[in-house]
């Protein structure tokens, strides 16, 4: 999230699904995140469907016209979206 944060280009969103519910760590650390960050969404998948339907729901939910998925141990080098966005 922080290397996605960090990016110069400013026109993005995050949306994040959680499988977790609102108890956990996970569910404490998204909320301060959105709390601070207008671009940043949680939408909840049912609890235990896994890291498909997990993955699908964030996709549905997008809004812009471009999707770059991150898994929960990815990170984007800086200056990515720049690049991104350039070349499409």
């Amino acid at each position: 999230m922080e290397s996605v944060l960090q990016q110069d280009f400013a026109d993005w969103e995050m949306v994040i699904s959680d499988d977790e519910g609102l108890v956990g760590e996970s569910c404490r650390l998204l909320s301060e995140y959105v709390s601070t960050e207008p671009r940043i969404r949680v939408v909840e998948t049912r609890r235990g469907r896994g890291q498909v339907e997990n993955t699908n729901n964030a996709m549905l939910a997008c809004r812009g016209p471009w999707i770059k998925l991150l898994h929960d141990d990815d990170w984007l080098a800086p200056g990515a979206l720049t690049s991104f966005a350039r070349l499409a």
